[in-house]
């Protein structure tokens, strides 16, 4: 039974290449429509806020606004960030009406785990995230999971997170939503998951990080171009 329910959990991604893949052509659809506008919704810790940490830089929500508002010339589009420095899954849904639904947002994305590793049990983390997910979807929104970057092995948080990371993965195929998978391109980029040219901290990404975090989001969602200023950043 459970090897069968693992099989159903995973169809839309045998059928469609990616979880998320209706979402994504929908999106795009939105995208592609001139008379369109969209509110967009950020929200996460420490990571998607952006502060300090970025030195000065731009942060991936600020990269996102700049494509899209800018590069794109989306101009009604209004992108909201809303994440908050040490923020969990706990406290996200207990505030989500004020930091996420009150805006009606077409597009919700969500990156959280960092903090949560440290803090939140597992299944409640799942569960906290399952259920915003499911919020955002019954509000009518396009939901963007992400699956944050790595940290340096020193870090009390490296042992801990991977199954953080894991759980997202699989909220992403259980919801079919689209996934933004950080750890994994961190993991596999040149350096390997301790570039330290891409952090701030031991945990943290830099200006360079962003930019590089802002790109693997642009090729999940499909609006990444190798021309484009912004994507020229993640070198």
């Amino acid at each position: 039974m459970l090897k069968l329910l693992t099989l159903l959990l995973l169809i839309p991604t045998l059928l469609f290449g990616q979880t998320g893949a209706k979402d994504k052509e929908a999106l795009l659809a939105k995208i592609q429509n001139k008379e369109s506008a969209l509110t967009w919704v950020i929200t996460g810790d420490s990571i998607t806020h952006g502060a300090w940490f970025t030195m000065g830089a731009r942060s991936y929500p600020e990269h996102l606004a700049e494509r899209v508002r800018g590069e794109m010339l989306r101009f009604r589009d209004i992108i909201i960030n809303t994440g908050v420095s040490g923020e969990i899954s706990t406290g996200l849904l207990a505030d989500y009406d004020w930091r996420v639904l009150r805006f009606k947002p077409d597009v919700v994305s969500l990156n959280l785990g960092m903090n949560d590793c440290a803090r939140v049990p597992l299944e409640q983390h799942k569960k906290e995230m399952a259920e915003m997910i499911t919020k955002a979807k019954q509000s009518g929104a396009i939901v963007i999971l992400h699956a944050t970057n790595t940290v340096f092995t020193e870090h009390g948080h490296a042992k801990k997170l991977p199954p953080f990371i894991e759980a997202v993965r699989q909220l992403a195929t259980e919801h079919d939503v689209m996934l933004v998978d950080h750890y994994k391109m961190f993991s596999e980029q040149k350096q390997g998951a301790e570039n330290r040219t891409w952090f701030s901290d031991a945990i943290h990404p830099n200006g360079l990080g962003h930019a590089h975090m802002a790109a693997e989001m642009f090729r999940v969602i499909g609006i990444h171009d190798p021309k484009s200023d912004t994507c020229k950043l993640a070198r």
